[in-house]
């Protein structure tokens, strides 16, 4: 027994040592490794992409200067061959590279239905190597057309809301069970009577006459042994009878649940279907100012649905239905979902029969609310409104009014069953709101009985920014809570209740949902909707999907160019520019054969509404009925095509489309002299009507020669301070032209100056009038929740934190570090998690000292300007430091080159 005992701890003493030995080989790195993605998306399943891109974030144990100096990638086709490193997939080897993101697969071709599991290692600053991450997956969806099999099926009748069932054997539970579904019209999947996934009004929008999106489950957990069931519960959203690509009279669904078992069982969808209408019904159109909302006749209630033994009334076969013949493709982006719900803060009777629940806030989102004691077949109607007009001062800007509230025809219904109690809520359709309208209710309901849930598509928050300035506060979570209301659908629409069409209004708001939130996947997806919407000749619409006839400009159509170009800024997707060049390029020709010897010339002459400008500046909105007059918009439209230019420039540049560039610049340069020649007013030394966005685009887009430029600054400057009182007077595109102007020169003053103003114009006269998201146009009228003008968001982060990308090292790897100091701010707290981790920027100024924190993530480099001389961190100066090194002095301040880690900057100030 005691020799036993011996050898035992004998061997446990050796096995100890070895794994001691094993660790310490693996550990010798400071680096582990997190946050492994696919294609912008942890453990994606169903991607149809032939060389799925992958990333990684490196942490540290807070070495400076850490970084990656090479990496090994394995894949297998099975996570038992991964965790045996038997890589029969992809072994990448040791590659000696620094790239730790968008790491293009090169192994074995994939095929449909492939699952791929993978893990990395890398090699810290020194050649030491990292542990092996953990497992991580991704799976193929179905990459050809042949490999559905499944049919789409339909209701016979014109319904809107109809359920689809089905039932099935299993002789045992599978380990994996992929359900490929593809859905024209909002679908919620079940399977034996629990919802699957947590999203809701699912898939993304499309142009179903261009694409359609298909997604994938694995519903294994959710089966059982013996009879199964499944359901599909569809809703109408923009599959609606006259828009493009519609092709039935009801919701449409395609859906293939492959189990891999000895027989290779398929539950696909075909006429063996069943189908129903359910208690729901569509309310009003889908179409402009109509989108109505949902009927709910609790009489028809049946939550036996799915069970084809129970529930056996009513149901019919389903019908085989043909769609358009467009691709059906993977969805890029997340889903929508529901975030924290908003309860009311007061509940009141507006009349005899109506009650009004306000909840606080504008948001775009859904109500659930409790009903007691009603009648059976007692109507209760329910109204949405983003602003309360009763006050006859403010009733001027009332939109589609009922009762005094703005409400676009937004309005549900609920018909009793005559319970004790019952709950109405939203499942396919949803509304942007303030205010609740409940029209019919015999009494006054208490707060608890009702909430409001705000829904986006989700995208994780990655920014944070707070600052000594109260009011810049409030403008930052306006705009912030701004960007969450309209981020729907995989697009970000211009408003939620009146059109909820993803315009060109979308390229202003991009950096606040880039900087605050990861946007990688929304904008990747939004990027594909534009470039189908492309005509033969180059013409781009000013929505995309393009659902109906909408007003717009050239700015609007180059969201094609700008979505991307943005991207890429974020997150150096070279790959998105690649795929979307030729149409990038194909829009700037475009307007190219519509420019006579460099000048643009109206696209659709005489129609008003296409061949916008500077939208809605102050004073010139839809309420005024003066517009922006015509020899000043087009004066805008010329200087944003040399704008577009400057883009493909540098876009061809990355590309190395060298002809393409040299084509480029030679048109500029026309453009640039043609447009100072036609518009320049020498005498005034102005251009167009002398406001401020036709004073700074010229200088912005190199129209104004270089020996005009201080002049033509000076006359801006004098112009916003002295004839504008200090505001800006911008519209929708101008109003981030003119920052991004200010912001480059290192003109920050002057939008503190614009920004921190109370008064009309601008962002703190909406927050002093109670505004919770931003408005259509600068005096409040019409919609309350509208994407022209959270432009400002991004100027927390890029001007007053200092975080800016690097053009030359995009995504960024490495980091613009440059925070404005002005007068209204004493600190500021600002961080951006990048796809390489975290960047910290907080600043504040304590007697007459200048105190600089800063994170720098590992694998990633900075330049950070210091507005000062004499610079200090740690305690001791800074050349001198280890990470740090000194490159120049520049307009009053000391630049650097940091390398990754934590530093704390002192300097007189």
């Amino acid at each position: 027994m005691n020799y036993n005992k011996f050898w035992i701890l004998i061997i446990v003493s050796l096995v100890a040592s070895i794994l001691f030995s094993c660790q310490q080989q693996t550990d010798s790195s400071s680096l582990r490794i997190e946050n492994m993605k696919c294609e912008y998306q942890y453990n994606p399943l169903g991607i149809d992409i032939l060389s799925p891109r992958l990333s990684w974030q490196i942490k540290t144990r807070g070495i400076r200067g850490e970084k990656q100096t090479a990496y090994r990638i394995i894949v297998a086709s099975s996570r038992d061959r991964l965790l045996e490193r038997k890589a029969d997939l992809w072994d990448t080897g040791k590659i000696k590279s620094d790239q730790s993101i968008h790491v293009e697969y090169k192994g074995k071709p994939l095929q449909s239905r492939t699952q791929c599991f993978w893990k990395v290692m890398t090699w810290d600053k020194d050649g030491n190597p990292s542990s092996w991450s953990k497992p991580a997956l991704w799976s193929m969806g179905l990459l050809e057309k042949e490999d559905w099999t499944a049919q789409w099926v339909g209701s016979p009748d014109p319904v809107t809301a109809p359920y689809y069932r089905h039932s099935f054997n299993l002789d045992d539970v599978p380990e994996r069970a992929p359900i490929y579904l593809a859905s024209l019209g909002y679908f919620e999947l079940f399977i034996n009577g629990e919802k699957v996934g947590k999203e809701i009004l699912a898939p993304a929008v499309s142009n179903f006459s261009k694409r359609t999106y298909y997604q994938t489950y694995d519903v294994a957990d959710y089966l059982k042994k013996g009879k199964n069931s499944i359901g599909i519960w569809m809703g109408t959203g923009w599959y609606s009878p006259g828009l493009p690509g519609v092709k039935h009279h009801s919701p449409i669904v395609r859906a293939q649940l492959e189990i891999p078992n000895e027989t290779e069982q398929r539950i696909e969808t075909n006429t063996l279907w069943e189908t129903k209408p359910s208690e729901r019904s569509l309310i009003g159109k889908w179409r402009w100012g109509k989108f109505g909302g949902e009927l709910v006749d609790a009489r028809l209630i049946d939550k036996q649905w799915m069970n084809t033994e129970s529930s056996i009334n009513g149901w019919k076969p389903a019908v085989n239905v043909e769609p358009a013949d467009v691709p059906c493709t993977a969805q890029k982006c997340r889903n929508n979902i529901q975030l924290t719900e908003i309860a009311p803060v007061s509940v009141e009777q507006l009349d005899n029969t109506t009650v009004v629940v306000d909840f606080g806030t504008n948001l775009t989102g859904m109500l659930k609310m409790k009903f007691h004691n009603l009648n059976s077949g007692q109507k209760i109607t329910i109204h949405y409104a983003d602003f309360d007009g009763r006050d006859p001062k403010e009733a001027w800007r009332l939109g589609m009014e009922r009762k005094g509230f703005s409400t676009y025809n937004q309005y549900d219904e609920f018909i009793s069953a005559g319970k004790e109690e019952e709950q109405f809520n939203n499942v396919f359709n949803y509304h942007g709101f303030r205010y609740a309208l409940i029209e019919g209710l015999p009494y006054l309901p208490k707060k608890e009985d009702l909430v409001a849930i705000p829904v986006e598509t989700e995208v994780p928050e990655v920014g944070s920014f707070s600052c000594s300035n109260d009011l810049y506060n409030r403008i930052h979570k306006m705009v912030r809570w701004t960007y969450r209301a309209l981020n729907l659908g995989g697009q970000t629409v211009d408003c939620p209740h009146r059109e909820r069409v993803g315009y060109g209004d979308g390229q202003t708001i991009m950096d606040v949902g880039c900087f605050n939130f990861d946007a990688s996947t929304l904008y990747t997806k939004w990027s594909e909707n534009w470039w189908d919407e492309q005509k033969e000749d180059g013409f781009v619409f000013f929505t995309a999907p393009a659902y109906q006839l909408t007003g717009g400009g050239p700015a609007w159509g180059a969201m094609s160019i700008i979505v991307p170009w943005k991207t890429y800024l974020f997150y150096n997707d070279t790959k998105l520019l690649e795929t979307g060049y030729p149409y990038m390029k194909k829009y700037i020709n475009y307007l190219g054969t519509h420019s006579k010897d460099g000048v643009l010339q109206d696209i659709f002459p005489g129609e008003k509404w296409y061949n916008l400008g500077d939208w809605v500046p102050p004073g010139k909105g839809m309420d005024k009925g003066q517009w922006v007059d015509s020899t000043s918009r087009r004066f805008f439209n010329n200087c944003y095509r040399t704008h577009l230019l400057q883009i493909m420039i540098k876009v061809g540049t990355i590309l190395e489309k060298n002809d393409d560039v040299a084509t480029f610049k030679q048109e500029l340069n026309i453009a640039q002299i043609a447009v100072h020649e036609k518009w320049f007013n020498p005498k005034d030394t102005t251009y167009a009507n002398g406001e401020q966005p036709y004073l700074i685009f010229p200088l912005q887009t190199g129209v104004t020669p270089d020996e005009l430029k201080n002049a033509v600054f000076e006359k801006y400057v004098h112009t916003m301070l002295v004839k504008d009182n200090g505001h800006l007077n911008t519209g929708m595109v101008g109003t981030q032209i003119m920052f991004d102007y200010l912001l480059e020169n290192n003109r920050n003053d002057l939008i503190d100056i614009m920004v921190n103003q109370k008064t009309y114009p601008g962002w703190g006269y909406m927050v002093e009038k109670g505004a919770t998201t931003c408005w259509e146009q600068w005096n409040g009228f019409y919609s309350q929740i509208h994407s022209c003008f959270p432009y400002i968001g991004g100027w927390f982060y890029r001007g007053l934190g200092g975080i800016q990308w690097d053009p030359e090292n995009p995504g960024f790897k490495h980091i613009i570090l440059r925070p404005a100091l002005v007068k209204s701010v004493d600190w500021v707290n600002c961080s951006y998690e990048s796809h390489y981790g975290n960047i910290i920027s907080n600043w504040k100024i304590v007697a007459n000292q200048f105190e600089w924190e800063v994170t720098i993530p590992a694998n990633s480099t900075a330049t950070v300007y210091i507005p000062g001389k004499e610079i200090k961190t740690d305690g001791i100066e800074a050349s001198k430091s280890k990470g740090i090194t000194f490159l120049r002095q520049e307009n009053n301040h000391t630049v650097f080159k940091i390398e990754s880690g934590d530093y704390f900057f002192t300097c007189k100030h």
